[in-house]
């Protein structure tokens, strides 16, 4: 009489509008498991080691019948999680996977957000980051999604900073789940509204921008972005030169530079570093 084998546990969550599952926990087992049968793990034969002797050096072909029946039959326990409550995001889902994420290499945040929150709206982010000004201003692409995640923050900030709370990386990932499938907020508002600030941002510092010394500052760059895109509401500014001003007299306020070095995502430090540089950008003509 075979034994009936069990195969490791796995965590799935359920994608409502789709009602596909997706793996949360147990991805990389579950993916042996897919090499083992296709007979292939990069590009090379995929073949039993360091188990009992007489599955040494086996293949899922060369497997004995019964042997290959009793995998077949076998069974693959997982749990399947649901989030009932928000109802327009999956963010109980984010935090999980997030919990979870002990893999050989670390998920970075917004690497989890692509997984979670696919659809219209990641697919945005993913066409926006190459355009190429954008990748005058920030640089080289970022393989962990970086360049990706700081778009994202423009738009929360700009669309809802009214409704920040720390931490930062919570309130995006409420953003992208909330604003999934791109409603209520309409993508071609949000192609213009970033293309039209990257393009006056390039235009006047190029790849100096948003740049205390040399690398990159996430806090200059969303309260930078959010100034003038609320500035350009009225439309194109004329005067780059007091465009220039304006930016140096914003990065010699001493208020403002201790809400980009510390504290950074501090609710207080948020609002004043966004009130400033909106004020001070809508002076310019």
């Amino acid at each position: 009489m075979s034994t009936k084998v069990i195969l490791p546990h796995s965590l799935l969550a359920r994608d409502e509008p789709s009602a596909k599952l997706f793996v949360i926990d147990g991805h990389q087992r579950l993916r042996t498991i897919q090499y083992f049968y296709s007979g292939v793990f990069r590009g090379k034969v995929f073949a039993l080691r360091g188990v009992q002797q007489r599955y040494d050096g086996k293949t899922y072909k060369t497997l004995e019948n019964d042997d290959q029946l009793r995998l077949n039959d076998s069974i693959i326990h997982a749990t399947i999680i649901r989030q009932d409550e928000p109802s327009d995001d999956q963010s109980s889902v984010y935090h999980i996977f997030e919990r979870l994420n002990t893999g050989v290499t670390l998920l970075h945040p917004q690497e989890i957000r692509a997984c979670i929150f696919h659809g219209p709206f990641n697919d945005l982010l993913a066409e926006l980051n190459e355009d190429k000004i954008w990748r005058k201003v920030y640089g080289p692409p970022s393989n962990r999604l970086k360049d990706q995640e700081l778009i994202l923050r423009f738009f929360a900030l700009y669309f809802w900073a009214d409704r920040y709370e720390r931490p930062m990386k919570n309130f995006l990932s409420e953003f992208m789940g909330s604003n999934r499938f791109l409603k209520p907020i309409h993508p071609d508002d949000m192609r213009k509204v970033f293309n039209d600030t990257v393009k006056l941002i390039n235009q006047v510092f190029s790849s100096r921008a948003f740049r205390l010394e040399r690398a990159l500052n996430a806090a200059v760059y969303d309260s930078v972005m959010v100034g003038l895109a609320h500035r350009l509401e009225r439309g194109m500014i004329k005067k780059t030169a007091s465009l220039e001003g304006a930016y140096k007299s914003l990065l010699g306020d001493n208020e403002y530079l201790s809400s980009v070095r510390t504290s950074t995502s501090n609710e207080s430090n948020v609002a004043n570093r966004l009130k400033k540089a909106v004020a001070l950008f809508s002076r310019v003509s």
